[in-house]
């Protein structure tokens, strides 16, 4: 007590004295967080040795209180991460002298569910407001405690305006206008599917949806709550999107039941709405489903780079805060708390009266580059009042493969909407949407036809908007009921949901209707999915098709000029489309000379095909034109094919459906079937119009149509060139089609459409012939089959179709029949005997025609080790049936004449040396492509072989950059040999054939082939050499 003070180590004890025994002048505050005790900073020491015994240090500030009011109900974690997230704020800003001196702490209280105790708890710890709190309604406390940054975007936050309560979030308003937003404007998506759990927050969220859905002239085709779904659930066709609202646990379930299967809705985009945690919904749903979600902050993750102030928050916080969207919302919460206690001296005094002048005095505050507010106190002007949030609204996309639900990325497009009044404003936000209306084929055959034109459609609309090429919002619009009446459905579209245009109808029958419903009513019909007639005089319609005389006239070019063919029959299918095709060709083979060996109607039904295929078979065509449904002519193909020869060519218009045509007719009967398309290539890769096709396929999730890709790619075009005018849809429609008439020409790559003049409406310019066969997605097109409409023509000139072959003269005497006819009898035998001999004479005369003569190039070909291949691989049948539609593609294409076959082997005769030769290259080469059976694969004679595998330098002998494949499937030898071997008829097989020592000789190359080798004979070389570019010839 005489000392007073004493210093151990530097640390002061005392005074002592007859008054006091103070002892320690300091006092220090430690953390176990990490396991063992470490000094808190800042704040974690207090020295007082300045003051006297026992009073309270002046050195204290007194802090500012802000409780966080949990209600029961609510998600706790979510409640903790938003928390933690005010706390580094707090910490933050006071560490860097911020807050003007101030102290700031924050308490999370477990509400008691009503907000007269809630009010009574906030007041007891004299809290000077909340912040974060989790509720749905603002508290029953006075003005003088302000609520900041309550975790919910209900409108009771909203409106009434209340002066106390400072928003954080966006509004759900906001947030469904971003969702919709993105959905129907950039992605394309028309068919919504709305569902929603039965709470304040999932009510509300629905009802937003709603109105969003309104404000782009949508409406849900589906709505129910998440309570009533109970098992597998069916849901409208071609739903395209659906969306959800109410908490993760909810969602997560109805999810699970909605694409647990992966089957009836695996292709819908799923889009989320929820009041807490995203992740949790990530984690739940399977990777597959391409998931979207309405956020109020921007991604949280990796904010190092992005949000400097909450990055340097995660990695100097004392908290268990981690990177998150809640941990993030409660930071940008307690940041503007902070930022306005800066506004207001040290000096004077704090009030809440004082706290909320500076907020609506700021109005708007950036915290991280984020935007908030505007906050608008003005109650004496009615409607200006505002208190915001966020000044955007963000769209998340997943985009993890694990699951982990962190990896999220913000869509380039779309993917946040800013808002420069106080949230969104439904009646301006959609005025440079346009609205296209689509008739969908809900069932039937022709569904699919319509579902890939849609995709294509959709596509070109998101990749235009992604790339910039236009600032317009193009939107596809279905019929809001489900009648397949036409007129009902137009106008509906047309009248009531008010669209610029009705575009891609599918169908013949369907497309005629509608456009003489739109033609009344004013409105354009752009690229409708069927042959348009030659002469419409409709300038509401805009075609992008070429006429169905057009296709006609390519395949009658193609059959007169390459496959030098004259006997041609035609077989329609009764109604509009049959019919049309039918008189299309009557004109096309006018022009050429030529009269149709006949003209068979088919029916509906089986027997009709059939009863159709034997008229055919007595006439023996060499080809036949079709034309009518893929189902009909399908029939009529597999009956035909019973009874003619092999070698008959069999072609239609791509109007069939390519794609329906393949799958109904199956592998086993598409050889010698030829479609016209009206669309080049997906592998002319030189085309930067392709390019940008096969770029959206990539991306996109699905097969598309890349005739709807092509005219989605015209109506962006039209639409950016129309320009921003206010007026009557009518007059929209007018210089929609003024924009078209007076461009006249569109040209997307290589890609040619018009003329459209007043008296012509034509698309495309080049129609190509396919072998249906060998149709992949990489659509193979025979390199002579293209037919060009003249580039200021309105339609084909049909006097340039090839003229037919002559036919040869006939050496042969002629014979004259003179019988008595006594009775009706002997008038039938006659007759009888006449068509028999004419029957047989014209079979003659067409075999003769068709077989080279003369100097004739033969060609061998004989399947390696076939034998062995048949006793182990159950896949040889699939795999020769293959290989036999290939050489018969390659035989029709390049002009050769198919003498026979003898199980794997085919002996085929050529006009030219140089035609055999690149007709056996070509083959080899497509043999290495073909979709072979897994055991030929992996048999030994039909497994991979490349340069590199076969390299005698060991591993790594080969630049893999360099390595060539050389085997792969049915190894096929052949030996070719040109001479003039004689040439006779054989009725048996109605064909021809040739004997002689040159067909010995081409036989005899054909042995000494290995699979995969071409052998030719010095005659056949001395005729080629220097013809085929890039060959290299080895002398054996």
């Amino acid at each position: 007590f005489t000392e007073s003070i004493f210093v151990v180590d530097g640390l002061a004890l005392g005074p002592f004295s007859s008054a006091c025994s103070q002892g320690m002048r300091k006092v220090w505050v430690t953390s176990v967080a990490t396991g063992s005790f470490s000094l808190v900073q800042p704040g974690g020491t207090l020295d007082f040795s300045s003051q006297s015994c026992n009073s309270v240090p002046s050195t204290i500030p007194t802090p500012i209180l802000f409780a966080q009011i949990v209600h029961p109900d609510s998600d706790v974690v979510y409640a903790q991460r938003l928390f933690s997230g005010v706390q580094a704020a707090f910490a933050q800003f006071e560490a860097t002298g911020m807050t003007q001196g101030r102290v700031l702490r924050a308490i999370s209280l477990a509400s008691k569910g009503t907000g007269t105790i809630d009010a009574e708890t906030v007041q007891a710890y004299s809290a000077f407001g909340t912040v974060a709190g989790v509720y749905d309604a603002a508290l029953n406390l006075s003005d003088s405690i302000p609520q900041l940054g309550i975790g919910s975007s209900a409108l009771a936050l909203r409106t009434p305006f209340q002066r106390s309560v400072v928003n954080i979030r966006s509004s759900l308003a906001d947030q469904a206008y971003a969702l919709v937003n993105f959905a129907a404007g950039v992605q394309g998506m028309t068919r919504f599917v709305v569902g929603y759990q039965a709470s304040a927050f999932g009510v509300e969220a629905f009802s937003q949806v709603v109105t969003a859905l309104q404000s782009q002239d949508l409406s849900a085709v589906q709505t129910f709550s998440l309570s009533t779904l109970v098992g597998s659930v069916a849901l409208p066709s071609q739903t395209q999107a659906i969306i959800l609202a109410g908490n993760a646990s909810e969602i997560c379930r109805a999810a699970r039941l909605l694409y647990g299967s992966g089957t009836t809705t695996s292709s819908a985009a799923l889009l989320v709405m929820v009041p807490s945690s995203v992740s949790e919904v990530s984690k739940c749903v399977l990777s597959a489903v391409p998931l979207y979600a309405a956020m109020v902050v921007p991604l949280p993750f990796n904010a190092s780079s992005t949000l400097e102030g909450y990055g340097k928050a995660l990695s100097g916080s004392t908290s268990e805060m981690s990177a998150g969207f809640e941990s993030l919302e409660g930071y940008l919460a307690g940041s503007l708390i902070c930022k306005l206690l800066g506004t207001i001296s040290s000096t004077s005094s704090l009030t809440a009266s004082s706290f909320m002048d500076s907020l609506y005095n700021t109005e708007l505050f950036s915290v991280d580059g984020i935007q908030l507010g505007p906050y608008a106190d003005c109650t004496q002007e009615s409607g200006c009042s505002c208190n915001q949030g966020l000044h955007k609204a963000w769209v998340v996309r997943r985009a993890d493969a694990d699951g982990s639900g962190k990896g999220f990325e913000i869509p380039s497009v779309g993917g946040s909407v800013e808002f420069s009044t106080c949230g969104v404003d439904f009646l301006s936000v959609s005025t440079k949407r346009v609205k296209f209306g689509y008739l969908p084929v809900s069932s039937g055959p022709l569904k699919k036809v319509t579902d890939l034109f849609l995709q294509g459609l959709i596509a070109a609309f998101n990749q235009s908007a992604v790339s910039g090429n236009t600032d317009k919002v193009l939107t596809l619009l279905f019929p809001q009921s489900s009648t397949s009446d036409i007129e009902t459905s137009l106008e509906d579209l047309i009248n009531q949901q008010n669209v610029l245009a009705i575009v891609g109808t599918v169908g013949w029958d369907a497309s005629a209707k509608t456009a003489a419903i739109s033609a009344q009513m004013g409105t354009p019909l752009v690229g409708p999915y069927c042959g348009a007639s030659k002469e419409l005089g409709n300038t509401t319609v805009i075609n992008l098709r070429p006429a169905l005389v057009d296709e006609v006239a390519a395949l009658v070019n193609y059959l007169t000029g390459t496959s030098r063919v004259r006997s041609i029959g035609v077989i329609y299918q009764l109604g509009s489309e049959g019919q049309a095709g039918s008189a299309a060709a009557k004109l096309c083979l006018d022009a050429v000379q030529l009269v149709p060996v006949f003209n068979i109607s088919i029916g509906t039904s089986t027997n009709s095909g059939v009863d159709a295929a034997q008229a055919a078979a007595t006439l023996l065509p060499e080809a036949i034109l079709m034309f009518g449904d893929h189902m009909a002519l399908s029939g009529f193909v597999v009956s035909a094919k019973a009874v003619l020869p092999p070698g008959v060519l069999y072609l239609s218009p791509s109007t069939v459906g390519i794609e329906l045509f393949q799958a109904s007719l199956g592998s086993a009967y598409l050889g010698n079937v030829l479609v016209s398309q009206v669309v080049s290539s997906v592998n002319a890769t030189s085309d930067p119009f392709i390019r940008d096709y096969l770029s959206t396929v990539s991306s996109a999730r699905g097969p598309i149509s890349l005739e709807g890709y092509l005219l989605g790619r015209f109506l962006v075009e039209v639409v950016q060139e129309m320009g921003d005018h206010v007026e009557s849809m009518q007059a929209q429609r007018q210089r929609f089609l003024n924009r078209v008439y007076s461009s006249e020409f569109f040209q997307f790559g290589y890609t040619s459409l018009g003329p459209y003049t007043s008296s012509c409406n034509r698309g495309l310019k080049t129609i190509h012939i396919a072998q249906a066969s060998l149709l992949s997605p990489g659509g193979i097109q025979l390199s002579r089959g293209d037919w060009k409409v003249g580039a200021s023509e309105c339609s084909s000139d049909l006097s340039s179709i090839a003229e037919p072959p002559s036919v040869p003269g006939s050496t042969s005497s002629s014979v004259k029949v003179f019988i008595a006819v006594g009775s009706l009898a002997g008038a039938l035998l006659v007759l009888a005997v006449l068509i028999m001999l004419l029957y047989k004479r014209g079979a003659q005369i067409r075999a003769m025609r068709a077989a080279p003569q003369g100097s004739v190039t033969l060609v061998f070909t004989d399947v390696q080790d076939s034998t062995n291949l048949w006793d182990t691989c159950t896949g040889m049948k699939v795999a020769l049936e293959m290989h036999n539609d290939l050489m018969r593609w390659g035989i029709a294409e390049y002009g050769g004449y198919e003498v026979k076959t003898q199980g794997d082997s085919f002996m085929v005769a050529f006009r030219t040396p140089l035609a055999a030769a690149a007709w056996a290259l070509d083959i080899q080469e497509k043999l290495l492509c073909l979709d072979w059976p897994e055991d030929i694969l992996g048999h030994s004679s039909g497994a991979i072989v490349t340069s590199c595998s076969t390299s005698s330098g060991g591993e790594g002998a080969e630049d893999p950059s360099t390595t060539q494949l050389l085997f792969r499937g049915l190894r096929v030898r052949m030996g070719i040999h040109t001479g003039t071997p004689e040439v006779e008829y054989n009725p048996r097989t109605q064909g021809v054939d040739y004997f002689g020592p040159c067909v010995n000789c081409a036989a005899r190359i054909e042995g000494l082939a290995a699979g995969g080798q071409i052998l030719i004979s010095e005659e056949t070389y001395t005729k080629i050499v220097g013809g085929l570019e890039g060959v290299n010839f080895e002398f054996l």
